[in-house]
């Protein structure tokens, strides 16, 4: 029984709940969001904080964003064989609670601006319905992962054409698992269920910078990065045993904890006016998955039981495309689209969080209203039908899924 606790709490650290480019919440801007994601080459307000601290530096005096974002989805599983097996249907419920963006930010002088962000970028939960049935209940039939992160930002303006920024990401996580326990003797008999739940046990860091060149009078450069991270996270395991004929036992509650590397990120971005008021941006990104080699979890009172895992992810591509229309009333219309590789391996790919290539399209606009800009953004996730044989834990099965996203955010100059 201790070593599938151990496997379990392995899993809850997969990185599967944090895709960098996949299930990650990239909707850290309503202007950016409604452009697909883009932002590298022209983010220019207190948004870069999170997207590309050197253009921090073109804000006009100080300004403050807020926004909030909300994600939902639809998923169907249908069963294969060897187990579940063929005709086995479930329902898994993505979702995630209304995820708040705060940034803020003041120009000094002329050539330097500071700013801090408090943003919410892995927030997604993950959970199947009806789990007493669930046919993979004893993996997981409720994940969750969160974090908040703050960034203190520095911008410097080197000449006219060219922009710096560099910034810290210090994060405080939170994190959830429910599952069934189970032992095989030889039939599988249910002896209780585990919830494993806690947080970092201190502020994490990374480090992010940036470059903006303006290359000509209508086109620009952007060149972004997020370095890695490494999320220490510590939790208590609470049992609840079954009563069955067989008197099977569970284990003690305690503590365990483990390190997640979150992966680095580089984004490359190119924007031109291609016409008068009509602006285009290119972006490609890409998560460093690679560096993510082993996952390690320690027991304090059972150092013997202490585990490692390795993973096999590759780097996950990402290319964004955005447009934006200014009108002559001070609307401004958005619209984009973007592909998302996934870096998660078939066999990895299972009750936790599946996941599987996605395109989007989206949408949105700007309105001023009084010292206010109103900013919306709507987004369809179109994620391509995965169908797993060889996942690790044997839940082999179909997967089909839909999600959107939905935003709102207020700017304000002063």
């Amino acid at each position: 029984m201790r070593t599938k606790l151990c496997l379990a709490l392995l899993l809850l650290l997969s990185p599967s709940l944090l895709l960098a480019e996949g299930f990650s919440i990239w909707a850290m801007g309503t202007r950016s969001t409604a452009m697909g994601g883009v932002g590298t080459a022209t983010v220019s307000d207190a948004a870069s904080v999170f997207y590309n601290p050197a253009g921090l530096v073109q804000i006009e005096g100080s300004e403050i964003i807020f926004s909030t974002c909300t994600i939902r989805g639809r998923m169907k599983y249908r069963g294969a064989d060897p187990w579940p097996g063929y005709g086995v249907t479930e329902q898994p419920l993505a979702s995630a609670p209304y995820l708040p963006q705060f940034y803020a930010a003041k120009r000094l002088g002329k050539n330097v601006a500071l700013g801090i962000g408090f943003t919410t970028p892995f927030g997604l939960a993950f959970q199947w319905a009806n789990p007493e049935t669930f046919t993979g209940r004893h993996i997981a039939y409720h994940t969750e992962l969160q974090t908040l992160i703050y960034s203190p930002t520095l911008s410097y303006r080197i000449n006219p054409r060219l922009r710096l920024g560099i910034g810290l990401n210090l994060v405080r996580s939170y994190f959830r698992l429910d599952r069934y326990l189970i032992e095989y003797l030889p039939d599988p008999v249910e002896a209780g269920t585990m919830s494993l739940e806690g947080n970092s046990t201190y502020l994490d860091s990374g480090w992010t910078m940036g470059l903006q060149a303006d290359l000509g009078r209508t086109l620009r450069l952007g060149l972004s990065y997020k370095s890695d991270i490494r999320l220490h996270l510590e939790g208590m395991a609470d049992f609840t045993e079954f009563e069955t004929e067989e008197n099977l036992p569970v284990p003690a509650d305690g503590r365990a904890k483990g390190v997640l590397p979150l992966p680095g990120l580089y984004s490359f971005g190119l924007a031109s006016e291609i016409r008068e008021n009509l602006l285009l941006e290119v972006n490609l990104n890409l998560a460093h998955w690679s560096a993510y080699d082993v996952i390690r979890l320690e027991f304090d009172d059972h150092p013997e039981d202490n585990l490692s895992l390795e993973e096999y992810w590759k780097d996950a591509l990402s290319i964004r495309a955005g447009l934006e229309q200014r009108r002559p009333s001070g609307v401004i219309l958005r619209a984009g689209f973007f592909f998302d590789d996934t870096p998660q391996p078939s066999a990895s790919c299972g009750p936790l969080l599946p996941d599987s290539e996605q395109t989007s399209l989206s949408f949105g606009f700007s309105t001023p209203w009084r010292d206010v800009v109103i900013d919306y953004f709507g987004l369809l996730l179109f994620i391509k039908d995965r169908k797993v044989r060889d996942n690790k834990d044997s839940f082999n099965g179909d997967y089909r899924a839909f999600g959107h996203v939905w935003g709102i955010g207020l700017k304000y100059k002063f």
